[in-house]
Order: structure tokens, then sequence, then C-alpha cells
């Protein structure tokens, strides 16, 4: 598609007093910043664009990431590594959507 990951991760944290609900954080951050309609005109429920801004040290660090929040209640038929696992395949079966050679020409035209 063109759109250049920089690293990518999740996190899992309890919910303070619940043992079944979890909160999950799923990241790319991008090497590049990106019209956030690069993607569409809506990205999957969920997932969201935002810019970190400030670094360790509070150097200006304009980072592009695109995230996913969720905070999951977990049973009997998916754990929070399955239910991980959905979202990441969700996610990619929605880029699969995307116009890759339309979005490729986008992102050479803007960093040529």
């Amino acid at each position: 598609m063109g759109i250049e990951p920089l690293s990518v991760g999740h996190f899992t944290q309890n919910v303070v007093g619940s043992d079944d609900r979890h909160k999950i954080q799923i990241f790319i951050e991008l090497r590049h910043s990106y019209p956030t309609d690069i993607l569409g005109d809506s990205l999957p429920t969920g997932w969201n664009f935002y810019n970190e801004t400030i670094s360790g040290d509070h150097t200006p660090l304009p980072l592009m990431v695109l995230a996913y929040y969720e905070t999951f209640h977990c049973d009997v038929k998916l754990t929070v590594k399955e239910r991980i696992n959905q979202v990441i395949e969700q996610f990619g079966n929605y880029l699969s959507t995307r116009d890759a050679a339309s979005t490729r020409a986008v992102i050479k035209l803007m960093y040529s």
C-alpha cells in the first residue's frame, strides 16, 4: 500500500478491580505524516489517527500513529490474545478493501 510503519505493537492491561476486563491498545507508528483520510473516509470502529508530539525529553517529535483502543470483557468464548488477533485480522481485511495503487501514487507524489 506504500504506507511505511516505523514500529508496531500492542499492550494489554487489566482494568483495576476486574478480573475479566482488559484494556487493549494496538498501535502502528508511521514513518511519515500522511493525510488522515489516506485510508478512506472512516476507519474501522476503535481505530484512530493521532500525532505524538512530545518525546521523553520534551523535544517536539511529530509522529503519526494509527491506534486501536478497546476495553474488552473476557469471556469463555474469546481470550484477550484471541481478541487482539481478531482485531488485527479485521484491520488487515479493511486494508485489503483500499485502493492500494492509488494510495501508493498519492504517497509517491507527497514524498518525491
